[in-house]
């Protein structure tokens, strides 16, 4: 049976505006995954920055920290 009337108008305009949405999806959703992957190395690179610092950092907290020890047995001697 095929549909007639306002029916068939109403299904024509509801078809046509949804392959216009399927569309723009199709166009738009590889940019945002792009985009999205994009933003994700930015953000892993920017916590490696954090890590590495914080690694620094640790590292010279230790040396500082060796360095009042040595100091502190000499004093003793």
């Amino acid at each position: 049976m095929v549909p007639s009337g306002a029916f068939a108008e109403a299904r024509a305009f509801v078809l046509q505006y949804a392959f216009q949405i399927a569309e723009i999806t199709a166009t738009v959703l590889p940019f945002l995954l792009l985009f999205g992957a994009f933003f994700s190395a930015i953000q892993m690179v920017n916590n490696w920055e954090e890590l590495a610092e914080s690694a620094a950092l640790d590292s010279w907290q230790e040396r500082i920290e060796e360095e009042w020890r040595h100091m502190g047995d000499a004093d003793e001697n």
